[in-house]
């Protein structure tokens, strides 16, 4: 970069040898003060129904539980080709990249299907269950199962300040800093038992053992396939548990009564994982395996919050209709 010195008569003073850049004025920004309501003042989401379980505490579903036809149907096809294996369309035609997807991307898609059940490398596992909730501004206190009802009459309408100290756990949630001012706790209730669903699951430890092999061997493009592919058979399985939740608590009236009818979007209620804006704290993972125990079948959390394996994931599910996905 060239500059143009100053000249300047006095010798004692010198030249003038800053850049440009050093002589703008810059305005140092100043952050607005969030200023969030007492909660007393935030507008909570209209009360509803509060739906009844079939049953409290946790289920399994293993390999030999699930049709793999099925939770193959709820991949998301688009995410794997075109974010994982960087399969896109920028520079070609339409018709261009037509071709490149029925000439190599999905025959490459369909064999790496079989060959995941062939070799044995997907085994899932998914655990989902319920469990009695209140909330308590950001706040959501979980009890045991054996709080739950079986008829909704039965469910507990005792005061707050009566049960918080039956609680087992407890999420905290951070609050919105612009209005709404929401948190996640908002879509429960306080003066009476909730429900919340919880989820985890995992495509299996196989596939972690498998990439190794194929990166040793020098084999980098099948790796990335693999890898991207199996991330988001995980991602399928929480789908697959969100849609079963959805059936059992009958809040799938705008849906197909099977899981063979994939919804991915527009659906009742929504899912969050910890990582994402709403609930930020990896840490909070804890209590769900706490809950859930998903050792018991080879899904642990390291000592920083990470899951292993690495295609596993896990979820709170919102039953209330108007939850929605939010910055915070």
């Amino acid at each position: 970069m060239s500059r143009i010195e100053k000249y300047n008569e006095d010798n004692s003073i010198g030249l003038d040898t800053r850049m440009a850049g050093d002589m703008v004025v810059h305005e140092k920004k100043v952050k607005k003060k969030v200023i969030i309501p007492p909660f007393a003042e935030i507008k909570l989401p209209e009360s509803q129904a509060v739906p009844t379980p079939p049953f409290w505490g946790r289920r399994v579903l293993q390999k030999e539980d699930l049709d793999l036809d099925m939770v193959f149907s709820w991949v998301n096809q688009r995410t794997v080709i075109k974010f994982h294996w960087g399969y896109k369309s920028k520079g070609m035609t339409k018709e261009e990249y037509q071709k490149l997807l029925d000439k190599t991307v999905y025959p490459a898609y369909e064999r790496l299907k079989k060959e995941f059940v062939d070799k044995g490398l997907f085994e899932p596992t998914i655990i989902y269950g319920y469990y009695p909730v209140r909330s308590n501004d950001k706040e959501l206190l979980v009890f045991d199962e054996s709080e739950g009802w079986n008829v909704d009459a039965n469910a507990s309408t005792k005061s707050f300040d009566e049960v918080k100290d039956k609680a087992v756990g407890k999420f905290s949630f951070p609050r919105q800093g612009r209005k709404p001012h929401r948190a996640l706790s908002d879509f429960f209730h306080h003066d009476r038992h909730d429900i919340l669903p919880i989820t985890c699951v995992s495509a299996g430890s196989k596939f972690a053992a498998y990439e190794k092999e194929l990166y040793d061997a020098g084999k980098y493009l099948e790796y990335n396939m693999v890898h991207g592919f199996s991330v988001e058979l995980a991602e399928a399985l929480a789908e697959v548990a969100h849609k079963q939740i959805r059936l059992d608590l009958n809040i799938a009236e705008k849906e197909g009564h099977s899981l063979r009818d994939v919804r991915m979007n527009r659906y009742h209620g929504a899912r969050y994982s910890f990582g994402y804006p709403a609930c930020p704290d990896l840490e909070q993972s804890r209590l769900i395996f706490d809950l859930l125990k998903p050792e018991e079948f080879g899904i642990e959390l390291s000592e920083t919050f990470q899951i292993h394996p690495e295609q596993s994931t896990t979820a709170l599910v919102v039953h209330h209709s108007k939850a929605t996905y939010y910055a915070v």
